[in-house]
């Protein structure tokens, strides 16, 4: 019998609910890949066993190749926690 770790992918995790989704994830038993565009700040969740990779949610680019970073099958995303805040900034 085979027995296949659920795998989360946790975006906008550099900080924020985005990093405390990845956390509480992470400590629920999943394999846990936290996605943001600065990974630096996310360098601390490797501790709790949490892996980083750069994501840029507005770059097509980017977001394959963050997809790359994911292990292939027979791994499933079991779960997308899109934590990405996206918008239009600056004076309304």
């Amino acid at each position: 019998m085979t027995t296949t770790t659920k795998v989360a992918l946790v975006t906008g995790a550099s900080s924020g609910i985005g990093e405390a989704t990845a956390r509480q994830l992470a400590a629920a038993g999943l394999t846990v890949y936290a996605a943001a565009r600065p990974t630096e700040p996310m360098q601390k969740l490797t501790e709790a066993g949490i892996h980083p990779i750069a994501m840029d949610v507005t770059n097509d680019a980017s977001m394959q190749a963050g997809g790359q970073a994911l292990p292939p099958a027979p791994a499933r995303l079991a779960i997308l926690a899109n934590h990405t805040r996206y918008g239009p900034h600056g004076p309304p």
